[in-house]
């Protein structure tokens, strides 16, 4: 299925978009009076977007028309190798996936996630790894409809563990949230 929304790499100008398009994306979870908080949380700075940008490691979804960003996707690059050595190298792990409240529901989010499956099979990527909510539909189940399977404690790498630490320390309840990872074969 093709998408109406083209995706190109984020413009350093376009960081602080970035931050009104994170803040949008985010009053969605209004919807949800467990979560109703993030929708005021403090999203990512646009120092941290540059960087992400400098890194080549951030992504625009455009509106059609007007080729304006609506979305978008950060992503940073490490090694996953499990504890029990049997997770492979060369993972990529989208840090941020949002995209402006008005564009929710009309294929900007896969637009961005299809590119950045087919980015990370291009490049030699082993696996791709985030982490969601585990019960919120937009997140966890969305995900596993794109192949992200939900890892196990046992099976976590220790830069996912660390990451699912930072975010208990942020706030999230830890049993709601759930590192996912899907394999580029």
């Amino acid at each position: 299925m093709s998408s109406i929304f083209s995706v190109r790499p984020t413009h350093p100008a376009e960081a602080p978009l970035l931050t009104e398009i994170e803040r949008s994306a985010a009053q969605i979870f209004l919807k949800d009076t467990e979560y109703a908080w993030i929708a005021t949380s403090e999203v990512q700075s646009v120092e941290v977007h540059q960087q992400f940008i400098a890194n080549h490691a951030s992504w625009v979804a455009v509106e059609p028309d007007t080729a304006q960003p609506i979305g978008f996707i950060n992503v940073q690059y490490f090694d996953n190798k499990c504890a029990d050595n049997k997770c492979s190298a060369n993972n990529l792990h989208i840090c941020e996936l949002s995209v402006a409240q008005k564009w929710q529901g009309k294929g900007a989010g896969g637009a961005l996630m299809a590119f950045i499956i087919a980015y990370a099979k291009q490049h030699g990527m082993a696996t791709i790894s985030l982490t969601t909510f585990r019960y919120v539909v937009w997140n966890a189940p969305y995900y596993q409809r794109l192949g992200f399977v939900i890892l196990d404690e046992h099976q976590l790498p220790p830069t996912l563990t660390a990451i699912l630490q930072r975010e208990a320390a942020a706030g999230f309840t830890p049993h709601s949230r759930c590192a996912m990872q899907r394999l580029c074969e």
